[in-house]
């Protein structure tokens, strides 16, 4: 099925994803499609549907029989509600399909029209990508206001009257975290170990100096270690670190995981059959083990609740007799990650797994400082579905 956008419907789709930045596919209609009132159900619109309990087309039954029929929301220059089909014949190996009911006989749509899919509330919601019935009247009546957007104008206008400050004075002493500290004390953000966004909740807020030019950290996360032969992450420093040059009773696992061996051995997978991205290790002699795994559905939840939308700040730093001072004049806004994307970017080395901790021989003494995903912020726009340069 053709899903390429044509410049007309690119930004109806950009449209749609500022007021409902959720998952979707999209479906060209063909004049087969039409006729004979089939829609084949690709990898992508399945995922779509079993993830917003639509239907599981791997469990269903083959057959009419077991047809079933729910209602769905089509969004023109007025809703509708139509009778959606789903099911699996008996033929050609019981290949997924679906109908819209009702589609035809409104006489909006023809075959080469695009159609995006979503889901809102358990319903799934159909929008014709088509001048004269695309309507944002319509669509902002339906998905009601975006707080994200409400959220993000605020706070553009206050990075743009902070950046007129000029240098700020840190609220340390040189720590790699005072350059997100003391933008979050200038807007009035109280320390805090939320797992939340930063700002009301809603946009995470990531600040770093511009001289730096490590990865970004994406969030922390330690492995399911309840479905991980490794134990935790105290055993996990224990059996792949090595002796810490600082501290003598110590061992360190400071090290970047990808898709590659690193100089511990550790290497990470993604298995879509079970669900998990892994980690192995792979001793001298050659033998391959698993150490611990994340699950997808994990990984996914905290992706989206973390980067559902994110402010990426820059700061220029200055060290005035042993003072620090910060100028926040950069900045870049993301929006609705793509886990699919994650996964790939997991496979092919761009998004990388930290460890950054130490522990005593005895296992005593633990301390870490957030194992965590990360990913180079020349890479950024391979994860999100909506990047923008903030304008100062």
């Amino acid at each position: 099925m053709e899903f390429i956008l044509n410049s007309n419907e690119q930004p109806m789709v950009e449209e749609i994803l500022k007021l409902h930045p959720e998952e979707y596919c999209l479906i060209r209609l063909t004049s087969t499609m039409l006729q004979k009132s089939i829609i084949d159900a690709s990898g992508f619109i399945r995922s779509l549907f079993k993830g917003g309990n639509i239907i599981d087309y791997s469990v269903h039954p083959q057959g009419g029989e077991n047809k079933i029929v729910k209602t769905s929301i089509l969004l023109e220059n007025k809703s509708h509600k139509l009778e959606t089909s789903f099911y699996r014949p008996h033929t050609k190996k019981g290949d997924p399909r679906f109908w819209i009911l009702g589609l035809k006989q409104l006489h909006l749509v023809q075959a080469n029209d695009m159609l995006f899919f979503t889901i809102k509330d358990g319903n799934l919601i159909i929008i014709p990508l088509v001048k004269g019935l695309f309507n944002k009247d319509t669509l902002e009546g339906f998905f009601g206001v975006d707080e994200i957007n409400i959220k993000k104008t605020i706070l553009l206008q206050s990075i743009k009257d902070i950046k007129l400050q000029g240098f700020i004075p840190s609220v340390g002493k040189g720590s790699s975290k005072d350059v997100g500290e003391t933008f979050e004390k200038v807007l009035n953000i109280l320390p805090n170990s939320s797992k939340r966004p930063d700002y009301g909740g809603l946009i995470e807020l990531k600040a770093k100096r511009a001289h730096v030019k490590t990865k970004d950290t994406l969030f922390s996360m330690v492995p399911d270690y309840s479905r991980s032969p490794i134990a935790g992450s105290n055993e996990m420093i224990r059996t792949f670190g090595y002796q810490s040059k600082k501290y003598s009773d110590f061992i360190d696992l400071y090290v970047t995981v990808c898709d590659t061996k690193n100089a511990q051995g550790l290497f990470l997978n993604v298995d879509d059959e079970k669900n998990e991205i892994q980690q192995f290790h792979i001793s001298e002699s050659g033998l391959k083990t698993l150490t611990c795994v994340w699950s997808f559905s994990d990984v996914k939840e905290r992706l989206y609740s973390k980067h559902k939308s994110t402010l990426w700040i820059v700061a220029d730093e200055e060290n005035r007799d042993g003072k620090f001072f910060f100028h926040y004049n950069k900045a870049q806004f993301t929006r609705q990650p793509i886990f699919s994307s994650f996964l790939l970017l997991v496979q092919s080395g761009i998004i990388t797994y930290d460890w950054r901790g130490r522990v005593k021989k005895d296992g005593t003494g633990y301390k870490d400082k957030g194992h965590c995903f990360r990913i180079s912020p020349k890479h950024r726009h391979l994860l999100f579905g909506e990047i923008e340069e903030v304008d100062f």
